[in-house]
């Protein structure tokens, strides 16, 4: 799920999914430290009824003006792809059991793979106000000042690569050579993964409320289920969840 910190607007998080591969490694009669690779969607959708900003310009015949931009029920889908690296460190007793339960806890680096978003409905309206001339141009196309409706637009989210914290609590239900997992998991951002930008160019671009968002952090609860596969050794024992 995606967290989008916006003013005045409305962030509502979707389910997502995420799928990882885990090689553990005892270190002790309780401990053990993980390493993976997983793969997640994160999703939101997002609505914000009035945006309005205004910048210094100069036209192209060197006066000075204030271009101004306003944007109104804007609505968006947005959509993350991640792969994850998480680095953990288990508690969990090694000796053979039919229930084991165990807990870990770590944090996990998230790169951006494939990002998107779609707009649903919004317009926004672009126009030039001269303090000279205390005059506001709207309604001129060839001057850059106009009525843009969004409905239907999508493109590419500008994000970065961010870090999270986790924790999982489950138990391993023997099978014989391997176990059978349940467990409750979560993650948080710990840092935001949006990077700044306009959000309607010069050049009639629009790119995504998550462009001016201060901070938009990834984050999930859910219910996992696998399978740990153990390697046998003297000094240690390997799982693959």
């Amino acid at each position: 799920m995606l967290k989008n910190t916006i003013p005045d607007s409305k962030s509502t998080e979707k389910a997502g999914y995420t799928v990882n591969v885990q090689f553990n490694l005892a270190i002790s009669h309780s401990f053990a430290i993980g390493l993976g690779v997983g793969y997640s969607n994160y999703s939101s959708d997002v609505s914000l009824d009035q945006y309005y900003t205004a910048t210094a310009s100069t036209d192209s015949e060197g006066d000075k003006y204030e271009y101004r931009l306003s944007g109104t029920n804007l609505k968006e889908n947005q959509s993350i792809n991640m792969f994850e690296i998480p680095l953990l460190l288990i508690i969990q007793n090694r000796e053979r059991m039919k229930f084991k339960p165990y807990l870990q806890v770590g944090v996990k680096a998230m790169l951006p793979v494939q990002s998107q978003f779609s707009c649903t409905a919004g317009e926004i309206e672009t126009r030039g106000y001269y303090s000279q001339y205390n005059v506001e141009l709207s309604n001129m196309p060839n001057h850059g000042f106009d009525l843009f409706s969004l409905e239907g637009v999508s493109g590419k989210l500008s994000s970065k690569v961010s870090y999270a914290a986790l924790m999982e609590l489950g138990t391993n239900i023997s099978l014989g050579n391997s176990y059978l997992t349940f467990a409750l998991f979560g993650s948080c951002g710990l840092s935001s993964i949006c990077q700044s930008r306009e959000l309607f160019t010069v050049d009639h671009v629009y790119q995504s409320l998550f462009s001016v968002s201060s901070n938009v952090v990834p984050y999930s609860i859910g219910l996992k289920v696998g399978i740990s596969i153990l390697f046998r050794s003297k000094k240690s024992e390997h799982s693959l969840p």
